[in-house]
């Protein structure tokens, strides 16, 4: 059950749509920001939302870090590691395990 980021081209969750272009360059070592969200299978920005707020714009920058939450479809996921360069490294679906690690 976990999504991982890497640098630039990025794949999270299972499904494989989802394409996250990320900028970590300027930002301080435990942050970085998302850039864009993209399905691939449709060419179009997939609205998304961080830490539950209002979905996100195309090309929209958000600075995000170490217990940020990011909303792709019905799925959620809760960054908890970022490396010191400032890539996240992975991050974890928090929906369906939340009951299990209260």
């Amino acid at each position: 059950g976990l999504g991982y980021f890497c640098w630039r081209g990025v794949k999270i969750g299972t499904s494989g749509l989802n394409d996250i272009i990320i900028e970590g360059k300027g930002f301080s070592p435990r942050q970085f920001t998302i850039h864009e969200y993209l399905m691939e299978d449709f060419g179009e920005t997939l609205c998304t939302r961080i830490n539950g707020g209002h979905p996100l714009k195309r090309k929209e920058r958000r600075l995000l870090g170490v217990g940020d939450r990011i909303s792709i479809g019905d799925e959620e996921f809760e960054i908890f590691a970022v490396s010191e360069e400032g890539i996240p490294l992975q991050s974890k679906r928090t929906r369906e395990d939340a009951d299990s690690e209260s």
